[in-house]
């Protein structure tokens, strides 16, 4: 059974608000990759380069690799299974595909699979080892 966006939101909201966000990625899965995705649970990133904090609104995956997402960058793609481990040459790198490893330290170091270093309007997150497993299996099972 797939939940719509909204259904997915409700159960997020009530299973964080009701036992805390660890609680809920433990029973029910894929709560705390889209929690993390959307918002709902706070994410801290700072600007490449710098160690200059994002505000927690501005630092959401949403805001900018939602299918229309508005005042993105226009290189920035929708996160999903097929924009993500289907093999792609990236910013004139080689083909590569990413995985749980190489998505995580592209969020968190700002390298892509080929070790092309990304954007710098690309946030560069702090994510314990869980959130960023969480994180990966919610983009890449969409």
């Amino acid at each position: 059974m797939r939940l719509s966006r909204r259904s997915w939101a409700a159960v997020a909201a009530l299973a964080i608000g009701s036992v805390g966000a660890a609680s809920a990625a433990a029973f029910l899965p894929g709560v705390r990759g889209y929690a993390l995705y959307h918002g709902y649970a706070t994410l801290q990133a700072s600007v490449a380069a710098t160690e200059v904090p994002l505000p927690t609104s501005a630092s959401r995956c949403v805001n900018c690799h939602d299918a229309a997402p508005s005042g993105a960058p226009r290189r920035v793609v929708r996160l999903d299974r097929a924009s993500l481990v289907q093999p792609t040459a990236r910013r004139g790198g080689p083909v590569s595909a990413y995985d749980a490893a190489s998505f995580c330290a592209a969020v968190r170091e700002g390298l892509d699979p080929s070790f092309v270093i990304l954007d710098r309007t690309m946030p560069r997150f702090a994510l314990s080892d869980d959130d960023c497993g969480a994180l990966w299996r919610y983009v890449s099972a969409r």
